[in-house]
């Protein structure tokens, strides 16, 4: 079957298919990409969605099995060493997770690119939703000398197997933001564990 025909077989079964602008998808990672280097808050403009595509014969009949798992995305975002992770929990604080960012980034302006992990993804497997989304997060920190993770919101946690705590803490490594918002007491406990993530560098 070609990637033509694949494509739109998944998309005739309800499945979007996301590729980058201007180039295929690889390893299954749906990503795009967006750059900014004028201002480091993230701008709330999504993807727009590829529209679904009907077979000439009609709707594709879904096949009786284990139903799949729920479709999520994850917002993401990499400035200079730093790389964070949003649920949809936590973007509505985005522009703060931005300046955790730079934080992290020794108060050192950067480009920041922007893109998204949606699930499913053509070929994946049922429930492998979790498993896919922590090998993204693998790939993208594994090969960076220095890297913090940043991950807020409740459903990345639980993708990549932790136990999302009630408050902001350092979490596997990772610098966990609790996503409701904070007040005095809770920023001044988030810079502290900044200071303490920095300071392990």
């Amino acid at each position: 079957m070609t990637t033509r025909s694949r494509s739109a077989y998944f998309q005739a079964l309800g499945i979007d298919v996301w590729v980058r602008r201007g180039t295929r998808a690889r390893s299954g990672h749906a990503v795009a990409p967006r750059s900014d280097v004028r201002s480091p808050a993230l701008s709330a403009q999504t993807p727009v969605q590829q529209p679904r595509q009907s077979s000439p014969r009609g709707p594709v009949p879904v096949p009786d099995g284990p139903r799949a798992e729920e479709s999520f995305r994850v917002r993401c975002f990499r400035y200079g060493r730093v790389f964070a992770a949003l649920s949809a929990d936590a973007w509505p604080m985005r522009r703060l997770l931005v300046d955790v960012a730079w934080a992290l980034n020794g108060f050192e302006r950067a480009e920041r690119r922007d893109f998204v992990f949606d699930w499913p993804q053509p070929g994946a497997v049922a429930d492998g939703g979790g498993k896919a989304f922590g090998a993204f997060v693998r790939h993208q920190t594994r090969t960076r000398e220095g890297v913090r993770v940043i991950v807020s919101g409740t459903h990345v946690a639980t993708l990549l197997g932790l136990a999302a705590p009630n408050d902001s803490c350092i979490l596997d490594g990772r610098l966990y933001v609790q996503p409701d918002g904070l007040d005095a007491a809770g920023k001044r406990r988030l810079w502290r564990l900044i200071q303490e993530l920095d300071g392990s560098a």
